[in-house]
């Protein structure tokens, strides 16, 4: 009986390859997205000084500014080719700066980074990890 089981198990997954389901490296464009939510939990004003996404492209634009006890989101989101990966940089009105890396791939696992100078701290949530993540950098 269980060389049944194998066989028919072997025979329905040869099948499933050879109808030409969709496997993990195929992606649409959108299929992989990242939202992120930036958190002032500062007395500070950010200031955008450059952004720009590597891999993918925007569905939402990041706002130049960030006033002090405010917060913004952006996304990114895959192209047909894969994936969607990015990184912004912000300046404090006090002479900091802080930068954010973001990377969503088709098939290994996603990676984000919140790099802050010195006088700042960054805390990083997580709130989904799959294809469509969504990451909240709270920056203080």
């Amino acid at each position: 009986m269980n060389i049944l089981r194998t066989a028919t198990a072997a025979l329905l997954a040869t099948a499933g390859l050879g109808a030409g389901l969709p496997g993990i490296a195929q992606a649409s464009a959108g299929d992989y997205s990242v939202r992120i939510t930036v958190v002032n939990d500062s007395s500070h004003d950010f200031s955008r000084s450059r952004y720009r996404v590597t891999e993918g492209g925007w569905a939402v634009r990041p706002f130049a500014n960030i006033s002090a006890h405010d917060s913004d989101w952006f996304q990114t989101e895959s192209d047909d080719d894969g994936g969607t990966a990015g990184n912004i940089t912000f300046r404090t009105s006090d002479g900091g700066q802080f930068t954010i890396t973001w990377l969503n791939p088709v098939g290994a696992p996603n990676e984000f980074s919140c790099d802050p100078s010195s006088r700042l701290s960054c805390d990083t949530d997580i709130s989904d990890n799959g294809m469509n993540a969504e990451v909240t950098f709270t920056i203080g």
